[in-house]
């Protein structure tokens, strides 16, 4: 009996990963409201060191600074 053929591998598999700049970038809304994923974990609390850095306009944290 013959070994079963592979299935072929899709064409997304074979993509580079987004960085995590790129996956951050897509999320920033064109209407300016905020964006959905801020305030929806503990990592992304929008007092916390990770949204001051990436998006310092939702930073509400004692060090604002304001621009």
């Amino acid at each position: 009996m013959r070994a079963p053929m592979p299935l072929p591998v899709s064409g997304i598999a074979r993509e580079p990963m987004p960085t995590r700049r790129v996956q951050f970038a897509g999320c920033k809304r064109a209407d300016g409201s905020k964006p959905f994923q801020l305030d929806a974990c503990h990592a992304l609390a929008t007092t916390g060191e990770t949204v001051r850095r990436l998006y310092p306009k939702w930073y509400v944290g004692k060090n604002k600074v304001d621009a």
